[in-house]
């Protein structure tokens, strides 16, 4: 996938998914990010991929300075509107606009199932994290059942143009590759998402287990990965 033409599409419709931020998960999603905001109080914060800017609206006032960035304009626009004392840059997660070194703590939620160069961009914010220094991720579940179940009868995980979930066992091989210590590792919910893809029958009985097994055998089956890594000193 071309990734202007990935860019042009979030330009038109810098909301992603609609209504998404009315939904329980993202609370739970939003909660994890502050819980280890709040312990760590960086000085320096990029919100790498800000989009419209919620999750910066959210974790902005426990940070020293905060900084989003986004390759699409228009969400860049919304986002300075949400988060009115922050900087904004218009960049690719790609091809981080800054020196190394720069970051105490790094976020990037719901942004690499986007970006088709993934490595690159674990790359990238290792380059610009200080030593010592923290990511916090996040990123959809490809294994969740209710994930390939969408997949399956959609032939696509949601309406957006480029939507690929990294397998985890990728996602955390590409984050040691880059340097990084994983800390933290976890999945979470596992109701099915926002839409009611999977019939209400038989997706109580199945996350119930779905959870036992996860819990179990630890395999991240919920519909999110959360990641904490850090980069040595």
């Amino acid at each position: 996938m071309d990734e202007r033409k990935i860019q042009a599409y979030y330009e038109a419709h810098p909301e992603g998914v609609p209504g998404i931020l009315d939904i329980p998960e993202m609370y739970q999603l939003h909660e994890r990010y502050l819980k280890w905001i709040r312990r760590l109080a960086p000085e320096r914060l990029l919100d790498a991929g800000c989009g419209k800017g919620f999750l910066g609206q959210a974790v902005a006032p426990f940070c020293g300075k905060y900084h989003g960035l986004d390759f699409s304009s228009t969400a860049v626009s919304i986002a300075e509107k949400h988060v009115p004392h922050g900087t904004f840059s218009v960049a690719s997660v790609c091809s981080l606009p800054y020196p190394e070194n720069t970051f105490n703590c790094i976020v990037c939620s719901e942004v690499l199932e986007h970006v088709p160069r993934y490595q690159q961009v674990f790359s990238e914010i290792h380059r610009v994290l200080l030593p010592g220094g923290y990511t916090l991720l996040s990123t959809p579940n490809a294994i969740n059942p209710d994930m390939l179940w969408r997949k399956w009868i959609r032939g696509s995980y949601t309406t957006q143009i480029y939507d690929q979930p990294i397998p985890y066992r990728k996602l955390l091989a590409a984050a040691k590759r880059a340097g990084f210590k994983v800390e933290h590792f976890e999945s979470f919910w596992f109701l099915p998402m926002w839409g009611g893809f999977m019939p209400p029958a038989m997706c109580s009985p199945l996350m119930c287990v779905l959870s036992w097994l996860s819990r179990r055998f630890r395999v991240p089956l919920g519909l999110y990965l959360f990641c904490v890594l850090r980069k040595d000193v």
